[in-house]
């Protein structure tokens, strides 16, 4: 499955980031767009962010590229890959020949396009983290043996609507919180949002695993379900 499909222009993506034109962006010398403007790090405000441990260069405060951005999906895929075969490893011991392969919680279509640039870009979440991964048997004779919900062999509709919705909410409190910080040149505070708002993105992500469980147990509890 491919995400971040959408190629980055930096400057552009840097400037919806910040809700400033294009020219206005400044780049460190490392070719990278900090979250919190260099001139923020001087003086009592400066001070006051060190002191919550902030620092210029940290990666939180930097907004990732083409380069990052595809060097942690190439990362993240490769650990999700290893994790696999080792849980289908043991799973195929404990089944006797079952399998599972991964779910993820927030599907592929919110991590291409506009709603990927927030999720990555902004947000720097990345689709192959286990907050978004759940594994799900390949077939019922697993998947009764997991005690899980088979894998949907595709998207499921109600989680991409729902996601999608969600994501726009979010974009919104995200774009609204820069721009007061902007105003104000609180960070600190931006910081606090933006971090409010990933653990409101891996949330959503854990409902949508328990709703999963709650169908598969529904389906169980069924006469239909109580038949296998």
């Amino acid at each position: 499955m491919g995400f971040g499909k959408r190629q980055i222009d930096r400057t552009n993506a840097d400037a919806e980031l910040r809700g400033v034109e294009a020219s206005e962006i400044e780049t460190g010398r490392d070719g990278r767009t900090r979250v919190i403007p260099a001139a923020m790090w001087d003086g009592q405000a400066g001070a006051t962010l060190r002191q919550l441990g902030m620092r210029p260069d940290d990666e939180d405060n930097l907004v990732p590229n083409q380069h990052s951005l595809e060097q942690r999906l190439a990362e993240g895929r490769a650990k999700l890959e290893a994790k696999l075969m080792r849980l289908n490893d043991d799973i195929a011991r404990r089944t006797n020949g079952g399998s599972v392969r991964p779910f993820f919680l927030l599907p592929d279509p919110c991590w291409n396009g506009e709603l990927g640039h927030l999720l990555m870009m902004r947000l720097d979440l990345c689709p192959f983290d286990d907050w978004n991964i759940a594994f799900l048997p390949e077939d019922e004779r697993t998947a009764l043996k997991l005690d899980a919900p088979i894998h949907p062999n595709g998207n499921l509709p109600a989680f991409v609507k729902a996601s999608a919705e969600f994501l726009a909410r979010e974009d919104a409190n995200l774009r609204a919180a820069h721009a007061e910080a902007m105003q104000s040149e609180d960070f600190a505070k931006f910081h606090d949002d933006r971090e409010i708002i990933r653990r409101r993105v891996r949330a959503l992500a854990g409902y949508f695993a328990a709703q999963l469980m709650k169908a598969w147990h529904a389906h169980n509890a069924a006469p239909a379900g109580r038949a296998h």
